[in-house]
Order: C-alpha cells, then sequence, then structure tokens
C-alpha cells in the first residue's frame, strides 16, 4: 500500500497473474482469523467457506471478496474506483454454490407490472438510455453515484423533468458492510446533498452497491428517510457480454413484479434496451 498525500489516507494497489488468483484467495481465507460471513450479490453466494473452500459466482464477487479480505487482513481499505484483473470462475465452482433466493425488492410493483432501474450514472450513456425510455415512453429508476451526480447536473435535471425516480447509489459506490457507522452516514448523505443540490430531489430509496447490506446499513438508511431497494432480475449488463445476450437474460428471467437491475456503463446495455421493452410488453408485462 501507500499513503496518499493530500488525504493522509493509506489506499492498496493490488495486481495479480491471473492463474495465481485462486491460490492468493485460498491463502488469504486460511489466514483469516474470523470467517466471513457468507454474502449474497448478484443473487448468488459471494463467499462461503466449508469442505470445497471459498465459493463465487463471477468476477465481480471475486472483486468483492478480495477487497474485503485485504481489509480484514489489513484495515487497509480498497477503492471502489479500482479495477483488479480476475480470472473467471469455472462452471463447476458456479455449480457447487448453496441456491440462495435474493431478498425480495422492497420496490413493490402491480400484478403484471415490470420495474427497469439503472444503477451507477450519470454517464456517458445516460442520455441515451433517456432517449430510449423517452421514446418507448417507460418511466424507470435511476440509483446514482454522487461523484457522478456532480459531474453530469444537467443529466440529473433531464431525468427528474422527464419522470423519473431517483435513488440514492452512494458516493464512491462504496462496500458499506465494510464501513464504519459514521463512514455509512457519510456515504449517503453527501450523495443526498448531491443530488439535492443538482435537481432539487431527496430521494426515498436507496439502492447498496453489490447488494451488500445489513442491519446497521439498512438502520442507517431508515434514520434517513429511505428504504433499502434491491432487484430480482440481474443480466450482468456492465460485464458487457453482448446486447443480445443482455436481452435474453433479461426476458429468460423476468416475472410479474420483476424489477430488473441495469447499469448505465455502456453501450450494449443502450443497445439492448429497446429490444429489452419491446420483449417484455409482448410477454404481457407493463412497464
Amino acid at each position: 500500500h501507500e499513503t496518499n498525500p493530500k488525504t493522509n489516507t493509506r489506499v492498496a494497489k493490488v495486481s495479480f497473474h491471473e492463474a495465481k488468483l485462486k491460490a492468493i484467495l485460498d491463502k488469504l481465507l486460511k489466514q483469516t482469523t474470523v470467517a466471513p460471513t457468507p454474502t449474497i450479490v448478484n443473487n448468488g453466494v459471494v463467499i462461503q467457506q466449508g469442505e470445497n473452500g471459498w465459493q463465487a459466482k463471477d468476477s465481480h464477487s471475486l472483486a468483492y471478496i478480495l477487497k474485503a479480505l485485504i481489509r480484514r487482513q489489513t484495515n487497509v481499505s480498497i477503492p471502489g474506483e479500482v479495477k483488479i484483473p480476475l480470472v473467471a470462475v469455472s462452471p463447476s465452482v458456479i455449480d457447487q454454490a448453496p441456491s440462495i433466493s435474493a431478498p425480495a425488492p422492497v420496490t413493490q410493483m402491480g400484478t403484471g407490472g415490470v420495474h427497469l432501474t439503472f444503477d451507477d450514472g450519470p454517464g456517458a450513456h445516460t442520455e441515451q438510455v433517456l432517449d430510449v425510455l423517452s421514446r418507448y415512453n417507460v418511466h424507470a429508476t435511476f440509483y446514482v453515484i454522487g461523484r457522478n451526480v456532480q459531474r453530469y447536473p444537467g443529466t440529473m435535471q433531464r431525468i427528474k423533468n422527464e419522470g423519473h425516480t431517483i435513488g440514492n447509489h452512494t458516493f464512491t459506490h462504496a462496500d458499506l458492510t465494510v464501513l464504519s457507522e459514521a463512514g455509512v452516514r457519510q456515504e449517503l448523505a453527501s450523495t443526498q446533498a448531491a443530488i439535492e443540490q443538482a435537481c432539487g430531489v431527496t430521494p426515498s430509496a436507496f439502492r447498496p452497491p453489490y447488494g451488500a447490506e445489513n442491519g446497521i446499513v439498512r438502520s442507517i438508511a431508515a434514520s434517513m428517510g429511505m428504504s433499502v431497494d434491491l432487484w430480482s432480475v440481474d443480466p450482468n449488463d456492465w460485464a458487457a457480454p453482448g446486447s443480445s445476450e443482455i436481452t435474453q437474460r433479461v426476458l429468460a428471467t423476468t416475472r410479474p413484479g420483476a424489477v430488473v437491475l441495469l447499469h448505465v456503463l455502456n453501450q450494449q446495455t443502450v443497445d439492448a434496451l429497446p429490444s429489452i421493452i419491446e420483449g417484455i410488453r409482448a410477454q404481457g408485462y407493463t412497464l
């Protein structure tokens, strides 16, 4: 790690040879003095200790595990924006993971209704997403990151003006379960303030990054007047698997009352959105 002279904080810089990633994680797990609690992210078990060792669903989950373990071992937090090269998890590992249902989303839709949600904006692709939603007369919820809100105040105003709902998605896309109570409050309060300044909206809903939440996070959010909103359909579009694959994943798993998790991070999501909307409506659901 190294010390950031501007903030006087320690920042870990991590890089790995992909073939050695599993061995490194196994070693960290064996050295961990307190067994990590199984955590749910993206509808799957992120980490589970047992006879088969650790289990993970995808590279996003591996990043989550690695950051949590490094913090546990060194008390050094890795910023959410750090990108870590990761090796894909084999299907056999995924198949071994216990089957655990995702928490029911707080946002409840009417019978047959499906709700589209977009995380991690505003950003370079948000205006295109808004164009598509406007063309199809669809309203959605945007869970926005505070530091991005400060960069795109005009986009925030457009989201509000076009009748979409705005939710809090923390200021730095932090895993709130590894922060102190003061840290959780700071992430949420700073984002509320940024949104209010940009477009005059005070969100009443909050979506935790990675779906990582616990009793402390829920309690703090409630004390600030916010519900905790999760999701029921996750096509992992952030990983850019291809626009047709994103569409297929959404349509194959959408059910009445579904809350669809999408992101404004790449062009593939934008390209998939028209067929997602058309496909959901063709299945008889309202948006």
